[in-house]
């Protein structure tokens, strides 16, 4: 068939767009042939792209067949620059041709390939396209879709103010539709999850009992709250918690009070670990008896998730309060009162600078100091 096709292309009778069309299949199909047998693709679609290029002036050619031919390619070719620029250009044509929206989905489809194959520093660039077109046209079910897999990505390249500052757009909308609605969709339950997790590692308790609290309702009103890998998750945190816990001065009047908030909570790590290092082990569940008998504190001091801590427990009481971020491997540090309003500046800072520094590369930023204080 393609033998074919090359010989029908050299017929002189042939308008321009057929001659053009034939030449983005032949092209295409040289694509699939070097995608199948893992060679390089990079000259290959540097043509295709040029060829694709030349098509947006012809509106006989399907410019929608040819983006989801990409699309198909698109999850199989990964670290390709080429191919991430042609995935622009196509997106910037079908923006001209038709709308911004057109064009945001496909960043959003590629972006959601990239987040598959774990190249998350891409797949933001992408999703950046989608949310600010999503928002400009006011396509909101899929603006909210967009900060929602923009905010597991930033998670997932350990930026979680910026994370957090996607996912709560995120949130806040599919929380509302699940009150007005009753729908629950999966990636709300995702969200809140990813939430949990951020505040752990940023040892904000407060924040997560939030959170996991809005977690537990929604859960229970649909299939995730008895799952293994919904009880194992909470379990894990559970311990993680502790271990905030063990590097605690147990001395601050404040702790005493924490047990029967973490017993309320269903958090039985937490609370029969405070009990223990409150000196009160007669009401230590005989569950965790065992543990009692060895140094339970020292045991949890020794765990390897303090690798992954990003700042100490902070229980929300008056006073100083550190915040950090590691950006493009520079940490910065902002200290303030605590207090909703100068918590509210200090996260926003620093997802800001999370934001700008998340997807740039060794020659565009060179860092000139390891901290900004």
């Amino acid at each position: 068939e393609i033998e074919f096709i090359k010989a029908f292309r050299e017929n002189p009778g042939l308008s321009l767009p057929c001659q053009l069309f034939l030449d983005i299949y032949i092209s295409e199909h040289r694509l699939f042939q070097l995608v199948r047998g893992e060679k390089d693709v990079t000259d290959e679609i540097k043509t295709l792209t040029a060829l694709l290029e030349k098509s947006a002036n012809y509106p006989d050619i399907s410019f929608d067949a040819q983006a989801q031919i990409i699309d198909m390619v698109g999850q199989i070719v990964t670290n390709n620059e080429e191919f991430e620029h042609l995935v622009d250009k196509m997106a910037e044509i079908s923006s001209a041709r038709e709308s911004e929206v057109k064009g945001a989905s496909l960043h959003f489809n590629r972006a959601q390939a990239l987040m598959q194959k774990d190249n998350y520093v891409t797949a933001v660039k992408h999703m950046g396209h989608c949310v600010y077109s999503f928002l400009k046209e006011g396509h909101e079910e899929e603006y909210i879709k967009s900060c929602g897999y923009m905010g597991i990505a930033l998670y997932e390249m350990s930026l979680p103010y910026s994370a957090e500052a996607y996912l709560v757009k995120s949130a806040s909308v599919l929380v509302r539709e699940f009150y007005t609605k009753g729908t629950i969709p999966h990636l709300l339950i995702t969200i809140l999850s990813k939430l949990c997790k951020i505040e752990l590692l940023l040892g904000r308790l407060v924040m997560y009992l939030n959170w996991r609290e809005l977690l537990f309702v929604i859960a229970r009103n649909g299939q995730e709250f008895k799952t293994p890998e919904f009880v194992e998750r909470d379990t894990l945190e559970d311990g993680g918690w502790c271990c905030h816990l063990a590097m605690t001065d147990v001395s601050n009047p404040v702790m005493a009070e924490l047990p029967d908030i973490f017993e309320r909570h269903e958090m039985l790590f937490c609370a029969n670990y405070l009990k223990y290092a409150l000196g009160y082990k007669d009401e230590v569940d005989e569950q965790f008896a065992e543990l009692i008998k060895d140094d339970w504190t020292k045991l949890l001091r020794n765990q390897p998730i303090h690798e992954q801590f990003l700042d100490e427990l902070n229980i929300a009481t008056e006073g100083k309060v550190t915040l950090s971020t590691l950006a493009h491997n520079c940490r910065f540090y902002v200290t303030y009162d605590n207090s909703v309003k100068n918590q509210l500046v200090a996260e926003t800072f620093l997802a800001s600078v999370e934001t700008l520094l998340a997807t740039f590369i060794d020659y565009e930023c060179k860092k000139r100091t390891i901290s900004v204080q």
